[in-house]
């Protein structure tokens, strides 16, 4: 199963000609840095790119979850946490 070429690829990629190499034909591409590689790779991986926006919004969720709960950890009463509802 051969890999799928977008078209950026293609155009990094692109073989020279024996009569370009016999002319001194330089290859010219685009500077790519390693952060830019990266990012393009991860954009690609669409299910570790859904993961880390699951990861982030787990995050979000437990800094801003003790905001929102109306009970703290030091008023629960263990005690009585067994007993049935009364009046």
């Amino acid at each position: 199963m051969s890999p799928i070429i977008n078209d950026d690829e293609k155009k990094l990629f692109n073989p020279l000609n024996y009569e370009d190499i016999k002319a001194g034909t330089k290859l010219k591409a685009d500077n790519i840095t390693f952060w830019g590689d990266v990012w393009r790779r991860f954009r690609r991986n669409k299910p570790a790119f859904i993961g880390t926006v699951i990861i982030i919004i787990f995050i979000i969720f437990a800094i801003i979850g003790p905001l929102i709960v109306p009970y703290t950890y030091s008023k629960v009463d263990l005690f009585n946490n067994y007993k049935n509802p009364g009046r």
